[in-house]
Protein backbone atom coordinates (compact mmCIF):
# COMPACT_ATOMS: atom_id res chain seq x y z
CA UNK A 1 0.00 0.00 0.00
CA UNK A 2 1.41 3.46 -0.82
CA UNK A 3 1.02 6.63 1.21
CA UNK A 4 -2.12 7.32 -0.98
CA UNK A 5 -3.91 3.81 0.22
CA UNK A 6 -5.86 2.91 -2.81
CA UNK A 7 -6.23 6.41 -4.05
CA UNK A 8 -6.81 6.15 -7.98
CA UNK A 9 -4.38 9.17 -8.83
CA UNK A 10 -6.49 9.41 -12.43
CA UNK A 11 -9.56 9.49 -10.45
CA UNK A 12 -8.13 11.87 -8.47
CA UNK A 13 -6.57 14.29 -11.36
CA UNK A 14 -10.36 14.04 -12.87
CA UNK A 15 -11.72 15.39 -9.64
CA UNK A 16 -9.61 18.31 -9.26
CA UNK A 17 -10.22 19.35 -13.02
CA UNK A 18 -13.69 19.22 -12.49
CA UNK A 19 -14.16 21.16 -9.25
CA UNK A 20 -11.33 23.93 -10.21
CA UNK A 21 -14.26 23.87 -13.56
CA UNK A 22 -17.02 24.44 -11.35
CA UNK A 23 -15.31 26.70 -8.73
CA UNK A 24 -14.17 29.16 -12.09
CA UNK A 25 -17.48 29.08 -13.30
CA UNK A 26 -18.60 29.93 -10.36
CA UNK A 27 -16.62 33.44 -10.44
CA UNK A 28 -17.16 34.87 -13.86
CA UNK A 29 -16.26 38.62 -12.09
CA UNK A 30 -13.17 37.22 -10.57
CA UNK A 31 -12.24 35.60 -13.61
CA UNK A 32 -13.18 38.70 -15.66
CA UNK A 33 -10.67 40.62 -13.29
CA UNK A 34 -8.21 37.84 -14.35
CA UNK A 35 -8.18 38.39 -17.94
CA UNK A 36 -8.10 42.30 -17.67
CA UNK A 37 -4.68 42.27 -15.09
CA UNK A 38 -3.38 39.48 -17.66
CA UNK A 39 -3.17 42.56 -20.13
CA UNK A 40 -1.53 44.70 -17.77
CA UNK A 41 0.83 42.60 -15.68
CA UNK A 42 3.27 39.40 -16.27
CA UNK A 43 1.02 36.20 -15.32
CA UNK A 44 -1.76 39.09 -14.48
CA UNK A 45 -0.16 39.22 -10.93
CA UNK A 46 1.33 42.04 -9.14
CA UNK A 47 3.79 40.18 -7.46
CA UNK A 48 5.69 37.64 -10.42
CA UNK A 49 6.28 34.74 -7.59
CA UNK A 50 2.15 34.61 -7.02
CA UNK A 51 1.62 33.06 -10.74
CA UNK A 52 3.61 30.13 -9.33
CA UNK A 53 1.07 29.45 -5.94
CA UNK A 54 -2.01 30.30 -6.86
CA UNK A 55 -4.10 27.81 -9.30
CA UNK A 56 -7.53 29.11 -8.06
CA UNK A 57 -7.54 32.79 -8.56
CA UNK A 58 -10.15 35.27 -6.97
CA UNK A 59 -10.12 38.64 -6.35
CA UNK A 60 -10.66 40.12 -3.36
CA UNK A 61 -13.43 42.87 -2.72
CA UNK A 62 -12.99 43.61 0.98
CA UNK A 63 -11.60 42.05 4.16
CA UNK A 64 -12.66 42.40 8.02
CA UNK A 65 -10.69 40.49 10.78
CA UNK A 66 -9.81 36.90 9.63
CA UNK A 67 -11.55 37.35 6.43
CA UNK A 68 -12.40 38.80 3.44
CA UNK A 69 -15.12 38.33 0.71
CA UNK A 70 -14.38 37.89 -2.72
CA UNK A 71 -15.85 40.41 -6.13
CA UNK A 72 -18.16 37.42 -6.85
CA UNK A 73 -19.45 37.72 -2.96
CA UNK A 74 -18.19 34.29 -1.82
CA UNK A 75 -16.50 34.11 1.68
CA UNK A 76 -13.52 32.76 2.81
CA UNK A 77 -11.74 32.61 6.25
CA UNK A 78 -7.75 33.67 5.72
CA UNK A 79 -5.60 31.20 5.92
CA UNK A 80 -2.78 33.15 3.85
CA UNK A 81 -4.20 35.56 1.25
CA UNK A 82 -1.42 38.26 2.75
CA UNK A 83 1.35 37.17 5.76
CA UNK A 84 -0.28 40.07 7.26
CA UNK A 85 -3.90 39.12 7.82
CA UNK A 86 -2.65 36.19 9.19
CA UNK A 87 -1.85 37.57 12.88
CA UNK A 88 -3.68 40.97 12.59
CA UNK A 89 -6.62 40.43 10.49
CA UNK A 90 -8.19 42.08 7.61
CA UNK A 91 -9.09 45.89 8.39
CA UNK A 92 -7.61 46.04 11.55
CA UNK A 93 -8.06 49.95 12.79
CA UNK A 94 -5.29 50.88 13.81
CA UNK A 95 -3.40 48.93 11.57
CA UNK A 96 -5.65 51.14 8.02
CA UNK A 97 -4.73 54.31 10.44
CA UNK A 98 -1.27 53.89 10.23
CA UNK A 99 -1.06 53.12 6.35
CA UNK A 100 -3.45 55.89 5.78
CA UNK A 101 -1.14 58.41 7.34
CA UNK A 102 1.87 56.91 5.73
CA UNK A 103 0.82 56.26 2.26
CA UNK A 104 0.08 59.97 2.16
CA UNK A 105 3.52 60.76 2.99
CA UNK A 106 5.24 58.49 0.93
CA UNK A 107 4.24 56.40 -2.14
CA UNK A 108 7.95 55.44 -3.81
CA UNK A 109 7.96 51.37 -3.73
CA UNK A 110 4.33 51.20 -5.31
CA UNK A 111 5.16 51.10 -9.09
CA UNK A 112 7.50 48.12 -8.28
CA UNK A 113 5.03 46.16 -6.21
CA UNK A 114 2.77 46.86 -9.25
CA UNK A 115 5.13 45.49 -11.72
CA UNK A 116 6.76 42.37 -9.60
CA UNK A 117 10.54 44.12 -9.24
CA UNK A 118 12.28 42.67 -6.17
CA UNK A 119 13.12 46.31 -4.24
CA UNK A 120 14.96 46.23 -1.02
CA UNK A 121 16.27 50.16 0.64
CA UNK A 122 19.57 50.19 2.34
CA UNK A 123 20.57 53.14 4.12
CA UNK A 124 22.22 55.65 2.19
CA UNK A 125 23.15 58.20 5.30
CA UNK A 126 21.85 61.19 6.58
CA UNK A 127 19.75 64.12 4.52
CA UNK A 128 19.25 67.40 6.86
CA UNK A 129 19.90 65.40 9.64
CA UNK A 130 17.81 62.53 9.43
CA UNK A 131 18.04 59.07 7.95
CA UNK A 132 17.61 58.65 4.12
CA UNK A 133 17.83 55.36 2.22
CA UNK A 134 18.79 53.90 -1.35
CA UNK A 135 16.54 51.55 -3.40
CA UNK A 136 17.82 49.17 -4.92
CA UNK A 137 15.81 47.72 -8.00
CA UNK A 138 16.65 44.04 -9.03
CA UNK A 139 14.91 42.57 -12.55
CA UNK A 140 11.90 40.14 -12.59
CA UNK A 141 12.35 36.75 -10.08
CA UNK A 142 15.56 37.95 -9.23
CA UNK A 143 15.41 38.91 -5.58
CA UNK A 144 18.25 37.12 -4.38
CA UNK A 145 20.91 39.33 -6.60
CA UNK A 146 18.70 42.26 -5.77
CA UNK A 147 19.66 41.29 -1.85
CA UNK A 148 23.31 40.61 -2.78
CA UNK A 149 23.26 44.14 -3.71
CA UNK A 150 22.18 45.20 -1.17
CA UNK A 151 24.54 43.46 1.41
CA UNK A 152 27.38 44.49 -1.37
CA UNK A 153 26.59 48.54 -1.14
CA UNK A 154 25.82 47.54 3.02
CA UNK A 155 29.71 46.15 3.21
CA UNK A 156 31.02 48.56 0.88
CA UNK A 157 30.05 51.59 2.69
CA UNK A 158 31.11 50.10 6.56
CA UNK A 159 28.26 51.73 8.26
CA UNK A 160 26.14 55.00 8.45
CA UNK A 161 26.15 58.00 10.64
CA UNK A 162 23.36 57.94 13.70
CA UNK A 163 20.66 60.07 13.74
CA UNK A 164 20.75 62.85 16.08
CA UNK A 165 18.79 61.49 19.27
CA UNK A 166 19.67 58.11 18.70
Amino acid sequence: MTSQGDLDPARLSELLAREGARFREARPRSQAMIARAREHMPNGMPMSWMAYYHDQLVYIDHGQGPGFTDVDGFSYVNFNASDMAMFCGHANPAIVAAVRERAARSANTAPFDVTGHPATTVPAGLADGLPAGLMIVGRHLEDGLCLRVARAYENAVSGFPVPPGH
